[in-house]
């Protein structure tokens, strides 16, 4: 995936993101199938939703996209409330020990992954993600 050195983000690189969002749900995971429509929440920047190209790739694979008034993402996204807290909890715990391995090295860009990984299986389970949405 391409990355910009800024560290902003494109709408060719967000539609980059969307191929390969499909290849891991889709072809590799097997987590979205063709035969029910599936929904994906995204928040309102102009990358995400005025992006012609990524919209059609979710159309096309079933994929229907809502995107998030401005200004009420504190009321509106329920990941917010439980799925980022479990996911800040495991990133600070796997940054100490980053940082514990490394003898004090700071995690940088290219650091992110090795840390956000372990992290992110930690957090992103279907437990965390229904109470979320149970609230």
């Amino acid at each position: 995936m391409t990355v910009l050195p800024s560290g902003w983000i494109t709408k060719e690189i967000f539609a980059q993101f969307g191929l390969l969002f499909l290849d891991f749900f889709l072809h590799k995971k097997g987590y979205l199938g063709h035969d029910r429509a599936h929904v994906v929440i995204l928040d309102n920047h102009h990358s995400h939703l005025f992006n012609f190209e990524f919209l059609k790739l979710m159309k096309n694979n079933n994929i229907h996209v809502i995107g998030l008034p401005p200004h009420t993402s504190h009321w509106l996204q329920p990941l917010d409330k439980v799925h980022f807290g479990v996911l800040k909890k495991a990133w600070n715990k796997e940054a100490r020990a980053f940082t514990r391995d490394t003898v004090g090295k700071n995690v940088e860009k290219s650091d992110f992954f090795r840390v956000f990984n372990p992290a992110s299986q930690v957090a992103m389970t279907v437990h965390s993600e229904a109470l979320a949405f149970s609230q």
